[in-house]
């Protein structure tokens, strides 16, 4: 195949999939959006989108629902625009299947007074959940000690903790290994714990 034929090839690909995408309801001016959450789910993958299963979408899917920085309403829209992909376009007998409805879910967050989420700990920063240099160094850390948060983040999901619960304490566990000074949390003792909650009590007034 020539670069001509497989760069027509590509145009008609993604022709199709703009169709399809305005046929369920998604206007013109998102559609670039939804193309870029394709093209991201390629590029996070060496192998063919044929061969891929559930696992393999499970596993993306998951790690974009971990990441704090992403807004609920954009999950869902990368869920949709695999949605079409994977059942519109590649038809792979699983797809159809899959727990498209269900995974959205993950992504919607509770009212602050559900019982689940309605004691989580207040930030007392009010720059918190707004200063976008506060969420980068958050995600840094997590992306720095992965098996210490994808532990935790097994532990909550098993209990069956709303998204934002799990959210919280994965900021508040990022604050901790901040505080100091980002050792691994196996190597720190009952005393560093003691201090840091010291901290939030006297510093920060976190009761």
């Amino acid at each position: 195949m020539t670069l001509m034929d497989k760069n027509a090839q590509i145009s008609r690909f993604w022709e199709k999939y703009s169709a399809k995408a305005i046929c369920y309801g998604v206007r013109e001016k998102n559609l670039r959006w939804y193309v870029k959450h394709v093209e991201s789910y390629v590029k996070a993958h060496n192998n063919r989108l044929v061969l891929h299963t559930p696992e393999i979408l499970d596993e993306y899917l998951n790690a974009k629902c971990r990441n704090i920085l992403l807004k609920d309403w954009v999950f869902c829209q990368i869920v949709d625009a695999l949605r079409i992909l994977f059942v519109d376009l590649l038809t792979l007998d699983w797809a159809a299947d899959y727990p498209w409805e269900d995974k959205k879910l993950q992504a919607r967050r509770l009212p602050a007074t559900h019982p689940s989420i309605a004691r989580q700990p207040i930030d007392t920063d009010t720059n918190a959940n707004t200063d976008t240099d506060n969420n980068a160094r958050l995600a840094d850390i997590q992306q720095t000690f992965p098996d210490v948060f994808n532990a935790v983040i097994r532990e909550i999901r098993q209990r069956n903790y709303s998204i934002r619960t799990e959210q919280s304490y994965l900021a508040w566990l990022s604050r901790f290994i901040i505080f100091n000074q980002k050792k691994h949390p196996e190597t720190l003792v009952a005393g560093d714990i003691a201090s840091y909650l010291t901290y939030l009590a006297v510093n920060r007034m976190v009761a």
